[in-house]
């Protein structure tokens, strides 16, 4: 047989050296591109998930500042909170500020909160709140300036507190030589207790030495005004006898003070109650230097160097007596701004003189709610009457002496009156002097001073912007 005869091309001769003459199974372009959109997809949620679930980048505060490309960055930084944290009044709503420091940095970051967060953060309670000394690790958008950095806290689940100082009731006597963040405790006598901006300010008379303290205005917020207001009024008050702990602050760097941080570390004695003798209103000449309790009317407020005098008049109105009080005293019990002119009250407290008491404790009986009036109206009440005004509009202001405010106000009536606004009562507003044109409700008691008809407000509730 001949070698030259022709060779018979197997399948597999055909599949690898004569594709084309193969039969191929036809592509299904669809399914690939099926495949390949859902390989599309399936890449562009696993990189998201990725994103998700690792955690935010801690960015030390350095690299913030005066970094535009970091200007509303959202991260996390960690540090010590290096100051009381403060809540003030900023546009009418509640503004929470907190310093943090780090390591990278000698520069404090300001963080600020605002409502509806700055609320919610109060509302938790003082465990959720950044406190001086705390290290703390905070979720926050940063915000570059020319000059300046700063941010905003982005939401209440975003603050960790990994620690804060603690310890033993370790009692000084002094703050000389104790480090700053040291959790310390005092006890003493109240002296000197003043309402400044940051809360309320007092020393601690101890045994050999003297203790600054200071309760922020932070707690106030953090707490119900059942809690805080029999204790800072406790605290308001000089002589009273304290037994405290919190964390040691030196303000602007040079001054020690010691920080309540809950109000549960302030401790006040228990007093043996005094035994009252319950009198009618009209005894009161033939009781002095006796305890009697006596139940009247609420009907006007005076104030001269440095005291507060209480009109408490009997139920027919025919007889007064004038009751002794501090600022914190009144605001706790008889605010303007909350409580009515002839609401019925009990009084305790020592005759005098024989129309005199000197306060030392009440009760409101029959609540009635503030007298409003037109500014037409006040004008003709006597001077003491304690009355409110609403929706009045800022003609003029100004700042006169340490801090007091002078508002002019005029309403639909057409008349003009003068609000007065001390400085102790501007310091724990928290807002800027209202401009002429905001709508404001103001409300206090009625005086004259150098001939000028005023209105006087005490509390913080008495001035209000509407607008």
């Amino acid at each position: 047989m001949s070698t030259s005869s022709k060779h018979e091309t197997s399948d597999i001769e055909k599949y690898l050296y004569y594709p084309e003459m193969a039969p191929r199974r036809p592509v299904n372009m669809g399914l690939l591109r099926v495949l390949a959109v859902i390989l599309v997809i399936g890449g562009v949620v696993g990189v998201y998930y990725a994103a998700v679930k690792s955690p935010m980048p801690i960015v030390p505060i350095k690299d913030l500042e005066n970094n535009i490309l970091m200007n509303y960055a959202t991260v996390y930084i960690e540090g010590i909170v290096t100051s009381p944290p403060r809540v003030d009044i900023s546009g009418g709503k509640l503004r929470l500020t907190i310093y943090v420091r780090d390591n990278s940095s000698p520069t404090e970051l300001p963080i600020y909160a605002y409502d509806p967060l700055a609320s919610e953060i109060l509302k938790q309670g003082v465990d959720k709140l950044p406190f001086i000394g705390d290290r703390v690790r905070l979720l926050i958008q940063v915000r570059v300036r020319e000059d300046y950095t700063y941010a905003y806290l982005q939401d209440a689940r975003g603050i960790y507190i990994l620690s804060r100082p603690s310890g033993e009731r370790v009692y000084v006597d002094s703050l000389v030589n104790i480090a700053q963040y040291s959790y310390v405790c005092s006890k003493g006598t109240v002296r000197n207790p003043r309402n400044v901006s940051a809360g309320l300010l007092f020393d601690i008379r101890t045994a050999t030495g003297t203790v600054t303290v200071l309760v922020p205005n932070a707690l106030y917020y953090a707490y119900s005004n059942e809690l805080v207001r029999p204790i800072v009024g406790n605290l308001s008050l000089p002589g009273t006898y304290v037994d405290l702990c919190g964390v040691v602050y030196y303000y602007r760097e040079t001054s020690p003070e010691i920080v309540v941080r809950e109000l549960e570390e302030v401790r006040l004695p228990v007093v043996q109650p005094v035994l009252f003798t319950v009198i009618d209103i009209r005894d009161v000449p033939n009781y002095i230097n006796k305890d009697v309790s006596i139940t009247g009317l609420f009907y006007a407020i005076y104030y001269s160097a440095g005291t507060y005098y209480v009109e408490i008049r009997s139920t027919d109105e025919a007889f007064a007596v004038n009751v002794t009080m501090s600022r914190a005293q009144v605001i706790s019990l008889l605010n303007p701004a909350t409580v009515g002119w002839k609401t019925l009250v009990r009084i305790n407290g020592t005759v005098t003189a024989p129309s005199m008491l000197r306060y030392v404790a009440g009760e409101i009986l029959e609540k009635k709610d503030p007298l409003t009036v037109t500014v037409a109206d006040a004008l003709s009440h006597p001077v003491g009457r304690p009355l409110r005004i609403v929706n009045a509009t800022v003609t003029s202001s100004s700042t006169v002496g340490a801090g007091n405010w002078r508002i002019y106000i005029r309403d639909a009536s057409g008349s003009t009156i003068l609000v007065f606004v001390p400085s102790s009562t501007v310091s724990e507003l928290g807002i800027s002097l209202p401009q002429p044109g905001t709508v404001v409700d103001v409300a206090g008691y009625r005086e004259v001073y150098g001939g000028e008809q005023e209105v006087v407000v005490i509390s913080r509730e008495g001035l209000v912007i509407r607008g």
